[in-house]
C-alpha cells in the first residue's frame, strides 16, 4: 500500500514540477544544485542543496520541497514558536500562573478540588477563556506576592465584576463554608468582627457559644482583659475571701482560672 501511494505521489510531483529544480524557490528556500544520490536510491529520492532567506545552507529532499513540508532551514519554525511563546512577555509571570490555575480549576476534571469549581457550575467568561491579555487588563497585576485571585461571590463564576486580588485572610473569610453574622449592616465572619472590635477571636467564639447572641458575646469579651496583673494586696484579699471564684473573677475583672490559681498558690506563690 505504501509503495502504491509513493508511486502516485511521484507521478503527481513529476507532472507538476520539472526534473531539475535548480533556481526554483520553495517558500524561503532557493534551490542551488542537486546533490549526488546514494547507491541503490531511486530517481525520485533526490537531495537538493538549498539556501534559506536567512543565509543558511541546507540539504532538502525533493519530495519534501515539492509537497511544501520543507519551507525553511528551520528558522521559520523558531520564529513562529517565539512569537507564540512570548506574545505578551508574561508567560512565566504570577498573573499568568493565576490565569492558568483558574482555567484548570473550572475545566480539568482530574483535579481534586474540581467538584468545588467546575463540578458545581463555576465557569470562566468567554472574554478570559482564550485570552490572558484580556484577563490581565481587567484584573491588573498582583498588588503583592501575598495576593491571589478570588471571587467576590463564591456561587458565581470568573468574570470581571466578580473577581479581585485578595490576601489569604480575606479569602479565608470568603470561603463557602465560613459562617457569617449580620453586624452593623454587614454580613461578615466572626474573625472580622473580632478585628473590628479589637477583641480576642477565641474569647469571642467562647462567649458566642455561651451567650448565644452576638451583642452579648461582644460585650462580655470587651470586659475581659488578657494578662491583667494582680497586685499583692489584691492577691491577699482573694486568698482570705470566702466568696466563690466566679464572684471574685467578676469583681477583680480576671478569669475564674486566674482566681483558682491564686487560691491554690499556683501563681503568686511568694
Amino acid at each position: 500500500m505504501r509503495t502504491v501511494l509513493a508511486f502516485l505521489f511521484g507521478e503527481i510531483v513529476k507532472n507538476k514540477f520539472p526534473s531539475d529544480l535548480t533556481g526554483l524557490k520553495f517558500s524561503k528556500l532557493l534551490v542551488l544544485s542537486r546533490q549526488p544520490n546514494k547507491p541503490h536510491v531511486t530517481y525520485w529520492q533526490q537531495w537538493w542543496l538549498c539556501k534559506c532567506d536567512c543565509g543558511t545552507i541546507s540539504i532538502k529532499h525533493r519530495n519534501h520541497l515539492c509537497a511544501g513540508t520543507s519551507k525553511s532551514c528551520g528558522c521559520w519554525h523558531k520564529e513562529v514558536s517565539a512569537k507564540m511563546k512570548y506574545k505578551h512577555g508574561l508567560h512565566k509571570s504570577p498573573e499568568n500562573q493565576a490565569w492558568r490555575d483558574m482555567l484548570a480549576r473550572c475545566r480539568n476534571k482530574k483535579l481534586k478540588n474540581y467538584h468545588r469549581y467546575g463540578g458545581r457550575g463555576i465557569k470562566v467568561c468567554k472574554r478570559w477563556l482564550h485570552s490572558f491579555e484580556n484577563f490581565l487588563s481587567d484584573v491588573g497585576k498582583k498588588p503583592s506576592p501575598n495576593h491571589s485571585i478570588d471571587r467576590i461571590n463564591n456561587n458565581k463564576g470568573y468574570y470581571p465584576k466578580n473577581v479581585k486580588w485578595s490576601t489569604a485572610i480575606e479569602q479565608a473569610n470568603n470561603k463557602q463554608l465560613c459562617r457569617k453574622y449580620r453586624y452593623k449592616g454587614l454580613f461578615i465572619t466572626i474573625t472580622q468582627i473580632a478585628r473590628i472590635e479589637n477583641i480576642g477571636i477565641e474569647r469571642l467564639r467562647y462567649n458566642l457559644k455561651k451567650f448565644k447572641t452576638l451583642s452579648k458575646a461582644i460585650k462580655e469579651s470587651k470586659t475581659f482583659h488578657y494578662g491583667k496583673k494582680l497586685s499583692e494586696k489584691e492577691v491577699a484579699i482573694i486568698r482570705k475571701s470566702k466568696l466563690s471564684a466566679k464572684v471574685l473573677a467578676a469583681e477583680f475583672n480576671v478569669s475564674e482560672a486566674s482566681i483558682r490559681n491564686v487560691i491554690t498558690k499556683r501563681t503568686w506563690n511568694r
